[in-house]
């Protein structure tokens, strides 16, 4: 089972949780508990949705797809406002697209949001030149020094 395969199961799994803990409310509890079941519930099948794009957005690029992946990680942006991933993807997508510095305004977004996201200082470096790919390029092999893609990454 691939990581986005992963991923969508189990947001898949909180979504049904949270449909259970609302119709239990809705049988058992006050009106107080039931609106907060249902936000409960409403939350859930946000992440699901953005968790949804985010994997979208993935399976785009490994096929190459640059464009559809940027569409998808701007829908799972609106789902997952608080994550970095979604960021790194436009970032990625961009990059495929050939659009440097669009890359590397979003892969910077990203981040400044996950400061530890080897893979996102490993685009960066990939998106960069000179002296900015060296030291992205570094800060990835700090974060992951047994990274084969670092490695790659440097001739």
């Amino acid at each position: 089972m691939t990581n986005q395969q992963l991923t969508i199961a189990a947001s898949t799994v909180w979504v049904v949780v949270a449909a259970i803990l609302v119709l239990a409310a809705a049988a058992l509890w006050p009106l107080p508990v039931l609106g907060a079941a249902t936000l409960l519930g409403a939350a859930a099948i946000a992440v699901h949705a953005g968790n949804g794009a985010t994997a979208e957005a993935n399976d785009f690029l490994d096929r190459g797809n640059g464009a559809a992946a940027r569409r998808a990680a701007e829908r799972a942006h609106r789902f997952r406002p608080w994550a970095a991933e979604p960021w790194e993807l436009e970032g990625e997508a961009e990059l495929a697209l050939g659009r440097a510095a669009d890359a590397r305004a979003d892969l910077r977004r990203a981040i400044r949001m996950d400061p530890r996201s080897w893979s996102a200082w490993l685009s960066l470096g990939a998106a960069s030149t000179g002296h900015g790919r060296t030291e992205a390029l570094a800060r990835a092999r700090a974060l992951n020094p047994l990274a084969p893609e670092v490695d790659a990454a440097n001739p």
